[in-house]
C-alpha cells in the first residue's frame, strides 16, 4: 500500500514550497528512487524546471517533461494524467489527487499556510485515511 507523507510548511510562499521540493528531489535522489513530480498546470510544471535548473551546478538534478523522450532521467515532471513508468515517488503538488497515486510506494504532499491549498489538503487526507492508507505528518 502506499505510503502517504505531509509535510506542513510554516509559510504561505509558492517559491519555499517548490525550493522544498526541489530539496527533497535531491535527497530521494541520493538515496537512489526515482520521482515523479505532479504539477496542476504547464505553468507550474515549467516553474518546476526552472527552479530545478536554476540551482548551484553542482547540485545538477536531471529531470525531463513527460512529454520528452529521453527516458533515463530519474525525475521526470507531469501536469497531466500520464504517470510514465514511474512507481517509486510521487510528489503531488497538484490540487487533485492524481488518479495514479496508488501505483506508488510512496506519495508526498507539500502543504503551505494557503487557504486553498490547506483545505485541498484536509479533503486528500480525508480521502486517503478513510481508505487505510498509512499517512505520516511531519511539521517543518
Amino acid at each position: 500500500m502506499t505510503r502517504i507523507d505531509f509535510y506542513v510548511l510554516q509559510t504561505a510562499s509558492e517559491s519555499e514550497r517548490w525550493q522544498f521540493a526541489r530539496r527533497l528531489i535531491e535527497k530521494a535522489l541520493g538515496q537512489g528512487h526515482q520521482l515523479l513530480v505532479c504539477a496542476d498546470s504547464e505553468q507550474q510544471r515549467l516553474s518546476l524546471g526552472d527552479a530545478l535548473l536554476t540551482q548551484q551546478p553542482e547540485a545538477y538534478t536531471p529531470f525531463r517533461d513527460i512529454d520528452e523522450q529521453d527516458h533515463g532521467q530519474p525525475v521526470v515532471l507531469t501536469s497531466g494524467d500520464d504517470c510514465a513508468a514511474q512507481h517509486d515517488i510521487l510528489i503531488n503538488l497538484g490540487q487533485t489527487l492524481p488518479p495514479y497515486f496508488s501505483r506508488f510506494q510512496r506519495m508526498i504532499e507539500i502543504v503551505i499556510q494557503d487557504e486553498q491549498i490547506l483545505q485541498q489538503t484536509r479533503s486528500h487526507w480525508s480521502h486517503l485515511k478513510d481508505r487505510g492508507y498509512p499517512i505520516h505528518h511531519h511539521k517543518m
